[in-house]
């Protein structure tokens, strides 16, 4: 009995210092991601989506992740085909955006999207993740 109490106790200690404040994570939905990250993009006619990320939050946001989406729209939306060409990619950012500072970014699909004339691509940019750097909380020693 006492060794099933010493493992409960364990995995409670285990648990409680993973999920402990130092390690919290936050989820944000899609509208509050946006009101962190403004993401201002272009796309040329070959598909490539030329841009800048903006940090409207106030503190530094490090490692931001795009999700660039090419939607197909059908021609014929009543008889559509049979496979979409659509898809879809991650873009990693390597940066640490300060407050109001702004990172400039390109996506050139890989490979490139087909040219098809039974619809046409609607690229969309929006944010996927990133973490927010806080300023470190100083305790007072007595």
């Amino acid at each position: 009995m006492s060794i099933f109490v010493g493992l409960v106790m364990m995995m409670f200690f285990l648990f409680t210092s993973w999920f402990s404040i130092a390690n919290a994570t936050s989820v944000l939905t899609e509208q509050e991601a946006a009101k962190a990250l403004k993401i201002q993009y272009i796309v040329d006619k070959h598909e490539v989506i030329s841009g800048k990320i903006t940090n409207e939050s106030p503190h530094a946001i490090k490692d931001p992740e795009l999700l660039v989406e090419y939607h197909w729209l059908w021609a014929k939306e009543f008889r559509p085909g049979q496979h979409s060409p659509g898809r879809a990619a991650y873009v990693q950012l390597n940066k640490e955006i300060q407050p109001g500072e702004s990172v400039d970014f390109t996506y050139r699909p890989q490979p490139s999207l087909p040219n098809r004339h039974d619809g046409s691509f609607m690229p969309e940019v929006s944010p996927a993740g990133f973490s927010t750097v806080l300023p470190t909380q100083r305790t007072s020693s007595h």
